[in-house]
């Protein structure tokens, strides 16, 4: 399908939009749904979908004339027929660290399971673009995913000037956020499992914890008997619970939670231990602190250090390597969503400056 272009009304209109709620939402993302009778943005807004990516956000029912923004995001969505199939296109308007104003557009097919996600990777793309240029953190903070295929480049020839008019990709993607709710569980009881064989293997060493019978009385007497301070030794209550809180707290943070979602994911990991896998032990308070603060504190540390070598190292091994020691599960389930995934097709295109200022000539004429 070829490239929808604006007309000059439709981009004076999205340009008088973009400069609403100026004061409220500088640095933000403004969400306007264009067909009447489909508000997937609102949907998405009222279930605190933009909070992950913590963001002000803000949905706007109708448009107001005001002083122009200064680094907002504006993400429309309107909804058209296509061979018989209802077709959802999204745009997002947006000004780069070098004040590049620019255009990325991309369409689903309504109420698509890649909805979410989509619009995840594109709007982590123009938040991370305010401290560079659109074009830099494309080409290096986006295109060295693999799972970027079909990256092409068009170029605009008018006036003898070979200048780059739109860049095109295939991503491919993630379904919806129930999805990340199953694999978050899964990998947590995943974890839980290997922890129990490794719990198993040193039998010697933790029988001497051991309180409770493995039967339906023996439980009843655990939940019962409520938390204690164990007397485990300094490695196994500090450094082996921090640990497992980074990987719990890691899991949940790779599966687009954000931090305090991903500390209760943490301590439901860490509880879902003390009562399933070490079922016959007393629960312990120092594990129960050690696990969810200690993953918190490290696991979003470590976290931000990978993201940081991510931007910073060439594609190759050494950063591949790199990245997997601090965050593994982030490495995991990226490599997941490339495999069963689904794929759409996002477009960049660049504002011209010299429309940019008629247009915004314009709408000072109509204020």
């Amino acid at each position: 399908m070829q490239p929808m272009r604006l007309t000059a009304i439709k981009f004076i209109f999205l340009l008088s939009f973009s400069s609403a709620y100026a004061n409220e939402i500088s640095n933000s993302i403004v969400l306007f749904d264009m067909s009447l009778g489909y508000n997937i943005l609102q949907a998405l807004q009222n279930n605190g979908f933009f909070n992950s990516l913590h963001v002000h956000s803000i949905y706007a029912p109708t448009l107001k004339n005001n002083q122009a923004m200064d680094k907002s995001i504006t993400i429309t969505s309107s909804l058209t027929e296509l061979n018989g199939k209802s077709i959802a296109h999204y745009s997002l308007f947006g000004i780069d660290g070098k004040n590049q104003q620019y255009r990325l557009w991309w369409q689903l097919e309504q109420n698509s399971s890649l909805t979410e996600g989509a619009l995840l990777r594109i709007v982590n793309l123009a938040i991370n673009s305010r401290n560079n240029t659109i074009n830099e953190t494309l080409l290096n903070d986006f295109l060295y995913e693999n799972d970027i295929n079909n990256f092409a480049v068009r170029y605009n020839f008018e006036n003898s000037e070979n200048a780059i008019d739109e860049y095109s990709a295939l991503v491919k993607i993630s379904p919806s956020s129930d999805h990340y709710f199953w694999r978050t569980t899964i990998e947590l009881i995943l974890l839980n499992s290997f922890g129990l064989i490794n719990y198993f293997v040193n039998k010697d060493a933790n029988i001497v914890d051991w309180e409770y019978q493995p039967n339906g009385e023996g439980f009843k007497r655990k939940i019962l008997d409520g938390w204690c301070l164990d007397t485990n030794n300094f490695r196994t209550n500090s450094l082996y619970h921090i640990y497992a809180g980074i990987i719990y707290y890691q899991t949940a943070r790779s599966n687009n939670y954000g931090p305090f979602a991903s500390f209760i994911w943490c301590f439901a990991g860490s509880t879902f231990w003390e009562y399933i896998g070490e079922y016959r032990e007393q629960v312990s308070t120092n594990d129960q602190i050690f696990t969810p603060i200690g993953g918190l504190i490290f696991g979003e540390g470590l976290r931000q250090l990978g993201l940081y070598a991510e931007r910073n190292i060439s594609l190759g091994i050494i950063r591949g390597v790199i990245c997997f020691i601090l965050d593994p599960m982030r490495f995991i389930n990226r490599q997941l969503d490339r495999w069963f995934g689904g794929e759409f097709t996002f477009h960049l295109q660049f504002i011209n400056p010299a429309q940019t200022i008629i247009s915004n000539a314009i709408i000072e004429q109509l204020r």
